[in-house]
């Protein structure tokens, strides 16, 4: 009986291991901004779990609806809590089209899945935004693309990081 609870075990807490982040590098930082959607400086105004179907607009629920073909897992996985919701004020924005004072950034809430877990309230982060979501591969036969979503994305493979005032001046350099 140990036995199959330490198995069971083993696979409930490793389930996420099989869909492990793999970061190579991450890239410097005239690379990462030449590839990157948005980037902001902006504090965490608010912080909290969500589904991944919250993170859909209509659009998005529209393509997710009428697509029979999922399998139960990614089902599941829409019901799940596992996306972070994290809405932060611009502070000054790097690069990217106009912003509203507020922005709503989404990542996976787990490391393990690449999600970027460190923000917390009060705090200046440099956000590097995708308006695709990077999992979204999950959901080919949805045709999922960045217009399907309410918000920005994020993960630990790009700079995302805490305020860094060196950094600051590196993208401002970059900008002209």
């Amino acid at each position: 009986m140990t036995k199959y609870i330490f198995i069971l075990y083993f696979l409930i807490f490793n389930y996420q291991s099989v869909f492990a982040c793999k970061c190579e590098l991450i890239d410097d930082i005239k690379t990462e901004f030449n590839s990157t959607d948005v980037i902001v400086r902006g504090k965490v105004i608010s912080k909290e779990n969500v589904t991944f179907i919250s993170t859909l607009n209509k659009k998005g629920l529209k393509k997710i609806n009428s697509n029979n073909a999922l399998d139960n897992d990614k089902k599941e996985f829409l019901k799940n809590e596992d996306i972070l919701r994290i809405e932060i004020e611009v502070l000054y924005t790097y690069k990217g089209k106009r912003l509203r004072k507020n922005i709503i950034v989404y990542t996976n809430r787990h490391s393990g899945t690449c999600g970027y877990k460190d923000f917390e309230f009060g705090q200046e982060y440099q956000v590097y935004l995708s308006k695709d979501c990077y999992f979204g591969f999950n959901y080919k036969k949805a045709n999922l693309d960045a217009s399907s979503y309410n918000g920005f994305w994020t993960n630990i493979c790009t700079r995302t990081k805490q305020f860094s005032l060196e950094e600051d001046k590196e993208l401002k350099k970059l900008m002209n």
